[in-house]
């Protein structure tokens, strides 16, 4: 297969072009007629991992997890290149890395706090501007 340089410089192996209905999913959603998905949940932390002193090792198997699953689901390894593009057309291109930084936030709330208008504000406060406004 082909490969291109991605954004930051290493090399991303392009896997085939979208597909007709793919590339239909891409087209309403850079006409913003699909908005971007957030997704929110809520766990019962097991008791040997529930103690603040226990955070990072609660932290770590969390990300461990989710490494985990990204690893056995190819489908969640993949990014579009050349989204607006109609030469070249885009295409299915394998992430060289994911940094989980960037999608796993963790918030640590107090028994008092209004844990649905935390997720509320979060939701608003990580959304574009865009995704806030009613869709035209």
């Amino acid at each position: 297969m082909a490969k291109n340089k991605s954004s930051h410089g290493t090399e991303a192996k392009v896997l085939r072009e979208l597909g007709i209905n793919e590339a239909y999913q891409l087209g309403m959603y850079l006409v913003d007629q699909y908005r971007g998905t957030c997704l929110s949940c809520r766990y019962t932390i097991p008791t040997r991992l529930a103690s603040v002193e226990s955070q990072v090792q609660l932290e770590e198997a969390v990300k461990v997890a989710v490494v985990d699953v990204i690893t056995r689901h190819p489908m969640l390894q993949v990014g579009v290149k050349d989204a607006k593009s109609k030469t070249p057309p885009p295409s299915w291109i394998q992430l060289p890395s994911l940094d989980l930084t960037n999608h796993i936030h963790w918030r640590c709330l107090e028994e008092h706090d209004d844990f649905e208008q935390v997720v509320q504000n979060a939701f608003c406060a990580s959304s574009p501007e865009r995704l806030l406004r009613p869709a035209r």
